[in-house]
């Protein structure tokens, strides 16, 4: 039950962190737009690239969440 826990808590926890960095980057960016700040929109994008990175690994570990996986 621990374990089982622990790993439900950090998919919620990369969630949280995944939707909070999402409305960031869309008020950033909008932002940035407006102004036409380049040196803002490329760390937007930069922030981009680093939300989707998160969205694979917990991606990833979602195809292999069976109890079996660990096992040979």
């Amino acid at each position: 039950m621990g374990r089982e826990k622990k790993l439900l808590d950090e998919v919620v926890t990369n969630l949280t962190a995944l939707g909070s960095g999402l409305s960031d980057a869309r008020e950033l960016f909008a932002l940035a737009k407006s102004e036409a700040d380049e040196d803002t929109l490329l760390a937007v994008s930069s922030d981009a690239k680093t939300l989707e990175k998160l969205v694979v690994d917990m991606e990833f570990r979602r195809m292999f969440s069976n109890v079996m996986d660990p096992n040979n």
